[in-house]
């Protein structure tokens, strides 16, 4: 096999390339959704240079869902959106642009009383041109990845049977959804999570394993030829948990994977191995506590672009988390984007203009229920947003103790996740203070050189008052 045998052939090209400076990057932070529960789970630039959103949303029934896609332009200003389903529970877990413009949707449906993976074929506006089911399993199929391969049919990865009982699950269909073939992988308790096409019209399917590696659960990598025959099987991982989510060919004819495991309680996991799948390095990243890896890419300088989660320790928000590295795994930098009480990213991808764009979701507590959206980030080069989002609605607040002494504490009645700046203003009116950081629940404010007397504050995020009110220092 010549070493550029890996490297993919079909790719969708862009008419408007360009790489821009930081500072020439738009850049915004979007959320999409109703008061009820929306995520996002899948996002692709588009060749008009906006993006396409994929996820789901709750339905008129609050138990069941639909397959929800959003189109933006390229500040992430909606254009259209649809929705599809029934009364039974529907998943969206892949998004891609096909050649002719339109969209190609992968997930699941149970309308069946079992879960059927499910494609669908849209046009440029969003509108169904066909739709097939696929069930292959009594208890369950379910898809998470779709790619359109060289010669505009698809191929879907995903699993076969009830998790952790299941086999990874591949499927290759003709343009109009015909199916093609169908294979099963495995020893009874895989998953298949992404699959890319080689530049031989094989494939690379990552998932993970409990049959095969250590035991446990284990990163899980397989190439395939042209009609699903498996060329070779890997597995990645320690005697803990390895789970792999995402991998992208890299230009050196190998790839790169990405999951997570439980060192440390939890860190992304990122294996870069050869056209063989032989290991050469492997790197984690994250902090002490749960942090997990949900999408990779390989970025235009050689280096890899990862998304995923950030936990900061026991009851504390959950933030979206990203890593830029170099060609050696390296950090180059890293940084989180909060938004209410869980924030997280599931699908990123490198920018024309240099930065990247990210989809998730936000979760937030409101009068004691919980209410979620689809969460959409978009950053340039090194990181930096200029988007900050304010709450959608009026917050309560609470100021205790007032009087105070030394410490005064502003509490809302809510987790927000954003960046704040207070300001605080003598009984004449004159600004004293200014002060700023990401706002959770509560603001600290520290007496220090206050004397005693009246002071009034305003808490501003993204150019809007979300807090206002006075303290009195005795």
């Amino acid at each position: 096999m010549p070493l550029k045998s890996l490297a993919p052939v079909f790719v969708i090209l862009f008419c408007f390339i360009s790489v821009g400076s930081a500072q020439d990057i738009i850049t915004f932070r979007k959320t999409f959704g109703d008061s009820r529960h929306d995520f996002g789970h899948s996002v692709q630039q588009t060749t008009d240079g906006g993006f396409i959103l994929f996820g789901l949303t709750t339905n008129d029934s609050i138990f069941n869902y639909d397959l929800y896609l959003i189109k933006t332009d390229f500040k992430g200003e909606k254009q259209w959106e649809k929705k599809f389903g029934d009364e039974s529970f529907q998943v969206g877990s892949c998004v891609q642009q096909t050649t002719d413009g339109g969209y190609i949707l992968c997930g699941a449906d149970n309308g069946y009383g079992n879960d059927s993976l499910t494609l669908i074929k849209t046009d440029a506006s969003g509108n169904p041109q066909w739709k097939h089911k696929y069930r292959m399993s009594v208890d369950r199929t379910v898809g998470r990845y779709v790619q359109q391969t060289q010669d505009g049919g698809f191929i879907i990865a995903g699993y076969m049977g009830d998790a952790p009982s299941s086999f990874a699950y591949i499927i290759k269909t003709d343009a109009t959804g015909t199916l093609e073939w169908s294979k099963s992988y495995g020893g009874g308790k895989e998953i298949a999570t992404c699959i890319q096409q080689t530049g031989d019209s094989g494939y690379l399917v990552i998932g993970q394993t409990g049959s095969y590696g250590h035991g446990s659960i284990d990163m899980y990598v397989l190439r395939l030829n042209s009609l699903g025959d498996t060329l070779w099987t890997k597995t990645y991982g320690t005697e803990d948990y390895e789970h792999g989510f995402s991998l992208d060919i890299t230009s050196d004819g190998g790839f790169v994977a990405l999951g997570y495991n439980n060192n440390r309680n939890g860190d992304l996991y990122l294996v870069k191995a050869d056209e063989f799948g032989n290991e050469l390095w492997t790197k984690s990243y994250g902090g002490d506590s749960q942090d997990d890896g949900h999408s990779v890419e390989q970025t235009t300088d050689g280096g890899y672009f990862l998304a995923g989660r950030k936990s900061n320790g026991s009851n504390q928000p959950v933030d979206m988390y990203v890593v830029k590295t170099d060609p050696e795994g390296e950090v180059i930098w890293d940084a989180v984007y909060p938004q209410g009480l869980i924030s997280e990213a599931s699908s990123a991808q490198q920018t024309s203009d240099g930065g990247y764009i990210i989809l998730g979701s936000t979760t937030s507590i409101i009068d004691q229920t919980s209410t979620s959206d689809m969460y959409l980030v978009k950053i340039d080069s090194v990181g930096n947003t200029s988007g900050i989002i304010s709450p959608a609605q009026d917050i309560a607040i609470t100021i205790c103790p007032n009087p105070f002494f030394e410490t005064v504490y502003i509490k809302f009645d809510q987790p927000l996740g954003v960046l704040y700046n207070l300001l605080l203003y003598d009984a004449l009116g004159k600004e004293i203070r200014d002060e700023s950081g990401e706002l959770y629940q509560e603001i600290e404010i520290n007496r220090g050189d206050l004397s005693a007397g009246m002071y009034f504050f305003t808490i501003l995020s993204g150019g809007k008052v979300i807090g206002k009110g006075k303290i009195i220092a005795i």
